[in-house]
């Protein structure tokens, strides 16, 4: 698909429900993550660290080493996507509310997944949660380079400019 065909879709998730629609999507996510927030923030140990004005929500958890066990435990148990990221030289929790079909059940359940990957943590600070990524992310890229070695017809894709972006073929000339 050409790279102006790309914006028909966006075109028609955006005309369907008309501007008002639209304004009123916007506005129900935005309420959504700050319900997010201010559940977060009546956690012990959660700090929300910004201002949420729109749909983005940042997460300490007292120390990046904490933070960033609590973020692994999010992504291994696998209930409620949300991902790891730096800001302002701290390791965060970065919870992007932006899903149309997101609701109040949706954010409760959000919070009770950081809660019980705190609780998870209590206790077993020194315990790691996911091995180490660089040597995993070494071990998936030596593996595709083994199956394109084997397959010289194999192909695999770059990586995608935006790693939390969906990949659909149908709409991608990386191929």
């Amino acid at each position: 698909m050409s790279r102006r065909a790309r914006g028909v879709p966006v075109w028609a998730a955006l005309r369907s429900p008309g501007r008002d629609g639209t304004i009123a999507l916007v506005d129900r996510l935005a309420a959504d993550a700050r319900a997010l927030a201010d559940g977060l923030r009546s956690m012990p140990g959660v700090e929300v660290l910004n201002e949420v004005v729109f749909t983005q929500v940042c997460v300490s958890f007292d120390r990046d080493a904490r933070t960033r066990r609590v973020t692994q435990q999010l992504i291994a148990h696998g209930s409620a996507w949300m991902s790891g990221s730096l800001w302002h030289d701290r390791d965060i929790l970065r919870i992007s509310v932006s899903n149309w079909s997101t609701d109040a059940a949706d954010v409760a359940f959000s919070r009770a997944a950081v809660k019980r990957a705190c609780s998870t943590m209590d206790g077993a600070e020194d315990i790691a949660v996911v091995p180490d990524l660089a040597a995993a992310m070494g071990t998936v890229v030596d593996t595709a380079n083994d199956i394109v070695q084997r397959r010289p017809d194999a192909t695999c894709p770059a990586p995608h400019p935006h790693p939390h972006a969906i990949h659909s073929p149908a709409t991608d000339d990386r191929n």
